[in-house]
């Protein structure tokens, strides 16, 4: 009976010794794991993102299979590296590489994988590292969808809903209003919600600014993830509405600041479309001024078939045709405010987009000057920055309640690329002003 119970001690005292080895050994793979990939975060000097994934049955795909359809932007002309697809059903599993094309001029990236019917699980994969992603999926067909972006620092709520109002107005037609929201005062955005209700959705559109004392945002990051949240529109909904309309808010009025221009060429966005997909009519606004009075607009449209006879359309441009270059027009909405007091971000953005810390030198003539108008802080990295570049914004207003975006990503790495997936996007409220 002793020697039974030393043998079990010893079998006992191994078994705990093993079960520590164990422990020990997968708490120095994940410490090594997190080394690994601190080094490889700090390594990383080529930067890209994959920021929408879209879900396309075989209707729609233009294939004889579903495709899952995906929106990147990168400053880089072609992706270093070679991404893999995984989807599933529950009872079939499919492989596939991803296809990566690149838009026109915009920095934006299309991608493509083959997928599985009634997809339930989706992951990309990139070397090593694997991002399950949840693709959008919307069969619902609307008759007219319009997208507006981007909301950022946006404090002018009537112009807004004189906006939105007059793309909403029809009553025998199902329409869909999107916002695409980077920050926004918390009372507009109530407002909108109670107003439209089920007419609007709301989307958290991130344009690359980060919480602090201090408004930081690059003119280039800006630009980017307006012309991609007007691509997110166009694949997501394009395929199941007849009409489609972008408005350029045009929160930050940038020198030069074209997303609409990159409609056209071969490579455009509009040329991203099937023959199955409903879309018939893309109307484009950029709104050019906001005042007491009214809102100054620019517009044109595109038309893909059928154009005679549609209100105006025999004056757009044709939908995925290389060399129909569109007719703008300017048009004015009338608009009363009841308040006529500039708010305080708008004030901040106006003094530091406009204000020209140069002198004429000899020799200089106005064209040069126009150059070297300053656009505050955004256009240059954070550690680029001179003296004369800087026009601060302060974050913080007191009992100001703003509304401002968030992404979640999960991080693929592949030699010195690092590929940011965003796998989720929600609105975090901040009671004294926005990114405080």
């Amino acid at each position: 009976m002793r020697l039974y119970g030393t043998r079990r001690s010893r079998l006992i005292v191994c078994a705990i010794f093993i079960a520590c080895l164990v422990a020990v050994n997968v708490m120095l793979s994940k410490i090594r794991r997190v080394i690994h990939l601190t080094e490889l975060e700090k390594s990383s000097r080529l930067h890209a993102t994959l920021t929408s994934a879209v879900y396309y049955p075989s209707t729609v795909s233009g294939k004889d299979h579903p495709l899952v359809y995906f929106l990147l932007h990168s400053d880089l002309s072609v992706l270093p590296a070679d991404l893999a697809c995984r989807s599933a059903n529950g009872t079939t599993t499919i492989h596939s590489s991803m296809i990566v094309s690149h838009a026109q001029d915009s920095g934006l990236m299309f991608g493509w994988c083959e997928s599985v019917e009634g997809l339930v699980d989706f992951s990309v994969k990139m070397d090593s590292f694997t991002a399950t992603i949840d693709p959008v999926y919307s069969m619902r067909t609307y008759d007219a969808v319009t997208c507006a972006s981007n909301a950022f620092l946006y404090e002018d709520g009537e112009a807004l809903r004189a906006l939105l109002s007059s793309h909403n107005s029809s009553l025998d037609r199902s329409h869909l209003l999107v916002l695409y929201v980077s920050s926004i005062q918390a009372e507009i955005f109530t407002t909108l919600q109670e107003e439209f209700q089920k007419d609007i959705k709301i989307i958290p559109w991130a344009v690359g600014m980060k919480e602090g004392p201090f408004i930081h945002l690059r003119k280039t990051a800006y630009e980017r993830a307006v012309a991609a949240s007007f691509a997110d529109c166009w694949i997501r909904f394009a395929p199941f509405s007849s009409s489609i309309t972008f408005i350029d808010m045009n929160s930050v009025p940038f020198d030069s600041f074209e997303v609409v221009p990159r409609l056209s060429g071969d490579r455009s966005l509009l040329h991203r479309m099937a023959d199955s997909w409903e879309v018939e009519h893309l109307q484009v606004q950029r709104v050019e001024e906001s005042t007491g009075n009214g809102i100054e607009l620019s517009e044109c449209c595109y038309c893909r078939r059928g154009c005679a006879g549609r209100n105006g359309s025999e004056k757009c441009a044709r939908l995925n045709v290389q060399h129909s270059p569109a007719i703008w027009r300017s048009q004015t909405m009338r608009l009363h405010r009841a308040n006529s007091d500039v708010p305080p971000y708008t004030a901040g953005l106006q003094k530091c987009l406009f204000r020209n810390p140069f002198t004429r030198g000899h020799g200089m003539n106005d064209g040069e000057v126009l150059r070297k108008r300053l656009v505050f802080n955004i256009e240059k990295e954070l550690d680029e920055l001179t003296t004369e570049d800087v026009c601060e914004i302060g974050t913080k207003k007191d009992n100001l309640q703003c509304i401002t975006s968030i992404e979640v990503d999960q991080p693929l790495y592949h030699e010195d690329l690092r590929l940011a997936v965003i796998q989720r996007r929600s609105f975090k409220k901040h009671w004294d002003g926005c990114y405080a």
